[in-house]
């Protein structure tokens, strides 16, 4: 009537053994084990003969009414208490272990409302434990997608344009900040700026906006002016908890709930404002926005979306202040390269506005064939630097107007070499070397100063070989005047792959119109000429004539 032990695997001995101990301390009784093996109902263990033929007869007898496949039983035989509890183990297999209750009723019944009373207190814990497991639950997800967006966003400043506006900066962080923070309109608040560049701050204008909000822009300037700038704190404000989405803060139709409101600055400039409004909760129009359960109302913003959002600011401002430097940088730069031209311009009247021209040629050839955006700027500035080493070329070859000697034509041939000595320790400039260097090169190695050929000639210097020659074709110098465009262009058309890059000049025809147009511009030492003229002919001319001799005078000069 015993079944070996082995018959039960090792785990499902261990968890019955367990439950097993802890019947014999609640009933303070030996309980065996019983189990079905072959369709014959046995002990697991050995037993005394009369106690396994009683609880055999005792199973047999409950398994005559129901199927004891689980829970706890209660028979009494012969006034003897008899507990019968059914265990299932990892194999569906059930085991019912049975003991005698040694306790009378009274202390079963104490008992009993003990364990009740300690199960209900276990029970609460655990609903409690569950809460608070719950609540970490989501700080972990908040802080998890708190740093996959911070991870974001560092990348974004990894690979971001230093020249990137504010807008498109925006345009690529804050989607995935609203979809953080459940919002359901974000925007960048600026202000406009004066041609001089400096921000007119009495004007909010709304730079950026994703999502579905009717912006009141005078209600927006009069949050603004109510936030401390220097505090550097974000400004939230949730409308009343039991607020519903149809009670706005504002006044009107604004339909603003609650909003978070960060100023982007840096270094004590105020570059404008991130918004974020109204949280989006289950059942807004939001459908793909879900809800932090840690929020105490589904409708409010709270420290963590204020730090998310804080945390784009300081980023837009970091930018918004390199961008400003950036923008100061070239402002010099460009100043610096004016001063370069005008001191050449100074040198020799007659090239006055050349090097303007031939900026503004190259930069149309360049677009023609299709280069970037920032070649062709490149270009430009290459063009307006190009003749720069006339600085050191003696004043009167450069104004001789008749036929220059072997030894003058040399000095002339000098000057690509003399700028780009004068450059090549202007960092920021590196870009135009090629350009200043090699823009008297032939396509056939007949040029100078290296005598390249074809495609071994920088592009820069190709392109402003074409320009170059052009404008000095079409334009009167010293020793000669001005020769017809349309000799100009047939030129041009016979030396293409001889003395120019085909290609180029090829996309110099193709740009004929855009650069007939800079051609027509008047000549700033023609025009201050012939306004001077006129006066010393007639000194009681109008006022307007006398300006405008000076406006062109001015323009010689700029």
């Amino acid at each position: 009537m015993t079944a070996p032990h082995y018959m039960l695997p090792a785990a499902s001995l261990l968890k019955v053994q367990e439950l097993r101990e802890a019947l014999r301390q609640q009933f303070d009784s030996r309980f065996s084990m019983w189990m079905v093996c072959d369709g014959v109902l046995e002990s697991v263990e050995p037993l005394p003969e009369s106690h396994a033929q009683i609880q055999h007869d005792l199973l047999d007898e409950l398994f005559s009414r129901e199927p004891l496949l689980s829970g706890v039983h209660i028979e009494t035989v012969d006034g003897i208490d008899w507990v019968v509890q059914a265990v299932a183990n990892e194999a569906d297999e059930v085991i019912w272990l049975v003991g005698q209750s040694k306790q009378d009723r009274h202390q079963l019944l104490r008992r009993m409302a003990e364990s009740t009373s300690t199960s209900f207190a276990n029970s609460q814990a655990l609903i409690e434990a569950k809460t608070c497991l719950a609540e970490y639950a989501d700080q972990v997800t908040n802080d998890f997608e708190e740093l996959a967006w911070l991870r974001l966003l560092a990348e974004h400043i990894e690979v971001c344009d230093l020249r990137s506006s504010l807008e498109s900066v925006c345009a690529h962080v804050l989607p995935p900040l609203r979809q953080l923070v459940n919002a359901e309109f974000v925007a960048l608040l600026s202000y406009p700026q004066d041609p001089s560049g400096q921000l007119i701050e009495s004007n909010l204008e709304c730079s950026y906006s994703l999502g579905e909000l009717k912006l009141d822009l005078e209600f927006w300037a009069k949050q603004v002016g109510a936030v401390d700038v220097r505090s550097g704190n974000p400004f939230v404000r949730n409308s009343s908890p039991f607020a519903n989405r149809e009670t706005p803060l504002g006044s009107g139709e604004t339909g603003i709930r609650n909003y978070i409101l960060v100023p982007i600055c840096r270094a004590g400039h105020t570059f404008g404002w991130l918004m974020v409004a109204n949280r989006a909760v289950m059942g807004s129009n939001a459908q793909d926005l879900r809800v932090n359960a840690t929020c105490l109302s589904g409708w409010e913003f709270g420290t963590f979306e204020a730090g998310v959002v804080n945390a784009a600011a300081i980023m837009l401002g970091t930018h918004a202040w390199n961008l400003k430097l950036y923008h100061e940088r070239e402002m010099l730069l460009l100043g610096v390269v004016r001063s370069l031209i005008n001191a050449v311009d100074a040198k020799d009247a007659y090239t006055c506005g050349h090097s303007d021209r031939v900026a503004a040629i190259g930069q149309q050839i360049a677009r023609q064939m299709d280069l970037d955006t920032a070649d062709c700027e490149r270009i430009y500035m290459a063009g307006l630097l190009h003749d720069l080493g006339k600085i050191g070329v003696p004043d009167e070859v450069l104004s001789k107007p008749g036929r220059l000697t072997d030894e003058e034509y040399e000095s002339i041939q000098q000057h690509p070499q003399i700028g780009y000595s004068i450059l090549q320790h202007v960092k920021q400039l590196e870009y135009v070397l090629p350009g200043v260097l090699h823009h008297h090169e032939s396509f056939d190695g007949s040029g100078y100063p290296q005598g390249l050929t074809g495609d071994s000639i920088p592009l820069f210097g190709r392109v402003l070989a074409v320009a170059d020659a052009f404008d000095a074709m079409t334009s009167t110098r010293s020793y000669r005047k001005a020769m017809p465009v349309e000799k100009a262009h047939k030129i041009l058309r016979e030396g293409a792959g001889q003395q120019w890059d085909p290609d180029v000049v090829k996309a110099f025809f193709q740009a004929s119109p855009a650069i007939e147009a800079i051609c027509d511009q008047p000549d700033p030492l023609d025009q201050a000429n012939e306004l001077s003229s006129r006066l010393m002919s007639n000194p009681l001319e109008s006022i307007d004539a006398i300006s405008a001799a000076v406006s062109a005078l001015e323009r010689l000069n700029a």
